[in-house]
């Protein structure tokens, strides 16, 4: 995965309309989880399922093949698929969990088509600049990440949990992913898929099987958020929500866009996001203008209630004014973030 970059107000006001990359959305997001585990080796690998673009399959060298496995029984997975007008919810689907070497934290990204979590290797770091982890990426059925790229060979490993797996690599190069190899298997009877993409130190392929044979499916939880939106302008869907300590932040796509993602489990170019965030933030922040993003500070000043968007002032003033707020401090009073956006602003299924 891709490091985090460092997010500069840099942007002059008579540049072109930005469109806001997923990454923007979750930036803040993901260096709570970064604060959090900072006793743990942090894999470099905390960027969105936008990023996954899942790799391309590794041609395998000359050698025999995976000696074949005792047959497994395989436990039935259904992942439920809302009916033909119903919104389609943004809900984790699985839990943290922990192996003999890895933490699979609890998921703190969903967005149409998938769900997504850090896995971080248990004890201290050695080494400042060591880093040792992944990302667990489940995706919703129909969604195939791999075909994304053209596959040049794909080498299969014993089945997990009775159903197929195999490891993969990209041959296009990121920051992320050059050197790594990944790994999918089928979850559900359905042939759904989870990835684990490593970060560029060091996890092994049986490490990687670790983690996966750890995974489970649990009972959809939705992702809860302090706030709600009560305006949305016409024609934008709720795509993704980040959720994690003293942060929460959505992005809103247009229509077509979230159709797209929903096919494709990949992110698309957020040009609405909104987030509330703990003061001061002093690691970096979403792309804005030289004023700085528009919102207002809440709950007695101790966050920021902003959002970054390319629409007219207007329509962000009515959004702002439209936001309700609930205590951050009372976790009962947070609703599902299916419920903070107007049902106009959902993504049903067709």
């Amino acid at each position: 995965m891709k490091p985090l970059p460092d997010m500069l107000r840099d942007a002059k006001s008579d540049a072109p309309p930005p469109r806001y990359d997923v990454d923007d959305v979750v930036a803040a997001g993901r260096r709570r989880v970064h604060r959090r585990n900072a006793g743990w080796a942090l894999a470099a690998v905390v960027a969105v399922a936008a990023a996954i673009g899942v790799p391309q399959v590794l041609t395998r060298g000359p050698g025999p093949g995976p000696t074949p496995a005792p047959a497994q029984s395989k436990p039935a997975v259904v992942v439920p698929t809302p009916a033909r007008g119903e919104v389609i919810p943004l809900v984790r689907r699985f839990t943290g969990y922990q192996t003999a070497t890895f933490r699979v934290e609890d998921p703190t990204s969903v967005g149409l088509g998938y769900t997504d979590a850090v896995v971080t290797r248990l004890g201290p770091r050695t080494n400042q600049n060591e880093f040792s982890g992944a990302r667990l990426t489940v995706y919703e059925p129909g969604i195939d990440p791999v075909g994304r790229r053209t596959a040049t060979a794909r080498v299969d490993t014993d089945p997990i949990k009775g159903r197929p797996a195999f490891f993969f690599k990209s041959a296009v190069s990121t920051m992320r992913d050059e050197n790594n190899e990944s790994l999918a298997w089928e979850y559900a009877d359905d042939g759904s898929l989870a990835v684990l993409t490593p970060d560029p130190y060091g996890v092994t392929r049986a490490e990687l099987r670790e983690v996966a044979e750890g995974f489970t499916m649990s009972a959809a939880r939705p992702m809860l958020v302090p706030y709600k939106l009560r305006y949305v302008p016409a024609g934008y869907r709720l795509a993704s929500i980040t959720a994690t300590d003293g942060y929460w932040g959505m992005g809103i796509v247009p229509l077509l866009d979230a159709r797209a993602q929903l096919a494709s489990g990949r992110d698309q170019a957020h040009e609405i996001i909104i987030w509330l965030d703990k003061l001061p933030d002093t690691s970096g922040g979403v792309r804005c203008g030289p004023d700085g993003c528009p919102g207002k500070n809440v709950f007695g000043g101790r966050y920021r209630f902003e959002f970054g968007t390319a629409l007219p002032p207007s329509e962000v003033q009515k959004m702002i004014n439209g936001a309700v707020m609930f205590s951050v401090d009372d976790p009962k009073t947070w609703i599902p973030v299916n419920e903070a956006v107007p049902e106009a602003n959902q993504l049903k299924a067709e």
